[in-house]
């Protein structure tokens, strides 16, 4: 459904992934690249603010977490009307007006 003025469009880019089981090395490598990009936990997903930068930035992983023979999915997400502002966006909110822009590329 494409956003209207009703309804706004997304301002998250929401990361699942999976990696199969075995060496935590990469499991642990995953973590710590999405901790230094600045991702969020969100439960079983990982948020960011939807820019071009936080994009790419996750297609790289994507790329990383595919060659340790992993699946991953990239989602474009809004919060929902009604949620109360919970949890990880009002999270990521709050650093985003903090000026947090912790990238390190690795």
């Amino acid at each position: 459904m494409p956003a209207s003025a009703a309804t706004p469009p997304p301002d998250r880019l929401l990361l699942l992934y999976e990696l199969p089981p075995g060496k935590s090395t990469g499991r642990v490598a995953v973590w710590r690249r999405l901790k230094r990009i600045g991702a969020e936990s969100v439960g079983a997903a990982w948020a960011l603010p939807l820019d071009a930068e936080n994009r790419e930035a996750l297609e790289w992983l994507r790329g990383e977490i595919v060659a340790l023979g992993g699946r991953c999915a990239i989602f474009e997400a809004r919060e929902l009307a009604g949620q109360g502002g919970s949890g990880a966006a009002v999270e990521v909110a709050r650093l985003e007006r903090a000026g947090y822009r912790g990238r390190v590329w690795v």
